[in-house]
């Protein structure tokens, strides 16, 4: 089944309300079900498994809740957005320890050729960050409505300061590359805007390097703070910058934490040029493959060479000895050598 436009992500029969799931395990069967209702997928086990593999990676459980299980596999028919609701609260990991009532699940295709759907389905992530938003999520029970909701476009952001006090770079990474990415990048930026800082996060996601950082952001940035679970790319470019590195979900719930250790360690740069909001601008480089293959050929390299350098004295060591017992033959004479 192809995709030909955003819309199809989403659809009546992908929003089921009141469902009498009790655990993940059943809400995650209970999905894969409407999944495989909807032409979705053609396995039920293989995307109910792949849901509790990205659970154990890190909950996928919000706040007030909400949870946004997710999904990256090879065997789905399209990628798709699904609206569930529970009749009783679910036992789901969460920010504020609440009971899940809404889980909105994404599933995700591996390959590249639905780049603008990856995106739908990231900014319907980030739509959940909105508190209005999840309230009427919450208790909204017509259909229609709920579709319209999750299909609305976001108003655009206009930008009125532009004195800032100074530049905060951000980089964001998870395994999917879908939700937490983008939900952690918007509040990185939420918050320095709020604080008065200029700001520039690069997501490294399914869709690759997107807001890439340049060396001229990194030169006149005050700071860099990376919210990762995963090992992110082309990290060598960071030399001299002062890093703040946490877990992925942690701005999602203390982002004015991830502030303060932020400030703590913020550099002060007598020259800095800050960039205006139109000077920060918007690129996708590289495929996911080609980010993450990099990423794990460079972990590989090190490896090699760490291993070639503790065996270059086993190597030495052993030349030296054959080249002593060579030595004792030649001097003894080989009658008395055993």
């Amino acid at each position: 089944m192809s995709i030909k436009n955003k819309d199809d992500l989403f659809s009546i029969e992908q929003i089921v309300l009141d469902l009498s799931a009790t655990t993940q395990d059943e809400a995650f069967q209970e999905l894969a079900t409407i999944a495989y209702k909807a032409g979705c997928i053609d396995n039920i086990d293989k995307l109910t498994k792949a849901l509790w593999a990205r659970e154990h990676e890190t909950s996928t459980g919000l706040e007030d809740g909400f949870a946004i299980p997710h999904a990256r596999i090879k065997y789905i028919k399209k990628p798709a957005v699904i609206f569930v609701s529970y009749q009783t609260g679910l036992s789901w990991p969460t920010f504020d320890n609440s009971t899940v009532q809404v889980a909105i699940a994404l599933i995700i295709p591996t390959n590249k050729k639905n780049d603008i759907h990856l995106e739908v389905l990231s900014n319907v992530a980030k739509k959940l960050l909105n508190p209005d938003l999840r309230q009427t999520l919450k208790t909204e029970n017509d259909k229609i409505k709920i579709l319209a909701l999750l299909q609305a476009e976001d108003e655009p952001t206009t930008v009125t300061k532009e004195n800032y006090k100074g530049y905060v770079l951000g980089i964001t990474a998870c395994p999917a590359g879908v939700a937490h990415t983008y939900m952690a990048a918007k509040k990185i930026e939420d918050e320095a805007k709020r604080l008065g800082y200029a700001v520039k996060v690069e997501k490294q996601g399914a869709n690759g390097f997107e807001d890439k950082l340049t060396p001229e952001d990194i030169q006149n940035a005050n700071v860099l703070i990376i919210a990762a679970d995963i090992a992110i790319g082309e990290q060598e470019r960071f030399v001299d910058i002062p890093i703040l590195k946490v877990e992925v979900s942690e701005p999602l719930h203390d982002v004015d934490g991830v502030f303060k250790k932020a400030f703590q360690i913020m550099r002060q740069l007598p020259n800095q040029q800050i960039p205006t909001t139109k000077q920060i601008k918007t690129k996708k480089e590289k495929g996911w493959f080609k980010l993450h293959f990099k990423t794990e050929a460079v972990s590989l390299k090190n490896a090699v060479l760490t291993g070639i350098s503790y065996a270059v004295p086993v190597i030495v060591a052993g030349t030296a000895i054959q080249a002593l017992i060579t030595i004792i033959i030649q001097i003894a004479g080989a009658d008395y050598i055993v």
